[in-house]
């Protein structure tokens, strides 16, 4: 992903970081809270547009990085014609709800089926990649 990320040279608009950090945030939140970490009454005074201020300013060059392989992996998904089936996309999808189900959590469905959508079609990606590029590992 580093070396997607290095690949992509163009200056990332403030609300895109903005829109990408602040799913990062909710999503560490979450998953802390789901694995039984954070209380609900910890996971309030955390869930505030202060600390995701400060997130993004501790995380800008890895927020930012992320995002660049994001653009980097929709240009191989489109130059490559890669996609998902719908058959995909659901089955990632219930898998998802009852994790959140189980861990007593709210979710949105609609951006639940976009981030299974997104990490399907970028799973394909890397995997393309995987297979098309071999690293000769004997002058090691």
């Amino acid at each position: 992903m580093d070396a997607l990320a290095n690949a992509v040279s163009v200056e990332i608009p403030r609300s895109l970081l903005e829109e990408h950090a602040t799913g990062e945030y909710q999503s560490k939140l979450v998953d802390l809270q789901m694995k039984g970490v954070l209380p609900p009454e910890q996971l309030a005074k955390l869930a505030t547009p202060e600390m995701l201020g400060k997130f993004i300013t501790a995380q800008r060059g890895m927020l930012e990085d992320q995002i660049r392989a994001a653009l980097a992996m929709d240009a191989i998904c489109e130059a490559e014609g890669i996609s998902v089936t719908e058959a995909e996309i659901d089955a990632e999808v219930r898998q998802a709800q009852s994790d959140f189900e189980d861990a007593e959590s709210d979710y949105d469905p609609v951006k639940l089926r976009e981030q299974a959508t997104l990490f399907l079609r970028n799973g394909k990606a890397l995997e393309l990649l995987r297979d098309a590029v071999s690293i000769d590992t004997s002058f090691a």
